[in-house]
């Protein structure tokens, strides 16, 4: 289905960089309101294969709400240097996050609050699992905690080339028509030389080394963490212990 109106963008007022815990330049974005000082602050930590500046259209968004805008592209995505679709463990990824936001936190007194989508959720929910005070909100959306079955013959070929080449980088393409149904926004999708769509084996490790922290947070436990993230449906029927105020 096709936006009913313009999808609003604006262009971020600053871009730089600033360097990873594993040593890559890695891209940041800002977003700051004209006028008056901002509510607050906003964090955006992206999803896979793409980066922070697609979120052009939620910072337009937010910067109407009086709301000032940051977002970093994590390592091997966007801007920022590295592998596409690659990475050396979850950490990595969490310690950059936490580096950015207590940056961000410094500008200024006003609340800051981190929204995380997909794989950028999951890093986002773990850095907040890490130091609960460093945000005043999260926002997750659809983060990659919990997943849909790949079937035994998907988890047998990543267990294989895992072994023999873990950074092999293989194509993830897909239909992106099934996970957003704004037709303009899936053009964009395409159109961006910034998104990627190829993932290597250590990443999808480093999601379930990820997943398997969250959930070993969560109760109760009807299974060990490792059999339960590739479940149809949460398993859980209430969170805990979660962050102060992360509900």
């Amino acid at each position: 289905m096709a936006s009913s109106e313009p999808i609003l963008t604006a262009e971020p007022t600053f871009r730089d960089f600033r360097p990873g815990v594993r040593g890559a330049r890695l891209a940041f974005s800002r977003w700051e309101p004209e006028g008056a000082a901002p509510r607050g602050r906003v964090l955006i930590s992206h999803g896979y294969g793409e980066h922070g500046e697609r979120y052009r259209h939620t910072a337009a968004w937010l910067l109407g709400l009086g709301w000032a805008v940051s977002a970093m592209d994590h390592e091997g995505f966007g801007r920022s240097e590295g592998p596409r679709g690659d990475a050396h463990g979850i950490g990595a990824f969490v310690d950059d996050f936490q580096t950015f936001l207590a940056q961000e936190r410094d500008l200024g007194p006003e609340r800051l609050v981190v929204l995380g989508h997909s794989f950028g959720g999951l890093v986002a929910l773990l850095a907040a699992f890490r130091d609960p005070g460093a945000q005043d909100g999260l926002i997750l959306s659809s983060p990659a905690v919990v997943l849909k079955s790949r079937g035994w013959a998907m988890d047998l070929l990543q267990a294989t080339v895992g072994r023999l080449a873990p950074h092999l980088p293989v194509d993830m393409a897909g239909n992106k028509s099934l996970v957003c149904s704004d037709e303009e926004l899936v053009r964009r999708y395409w159109a961006d030389p910034y998104c990627h769509h190829s993932a290597t084996p250590a990443f999808g490790r480093a999601l379930d080394e990820g997943a398997d922290q969250v959930l070993a947070q969560a109760r109760p436990s009807p299974c060990p963490p490792s059999s339960c993230r590739r479940a149809r449906t949460p398993w859980w029927t209430s969170p805990g212990p979660w962050p102060s105020g992360i509900r």
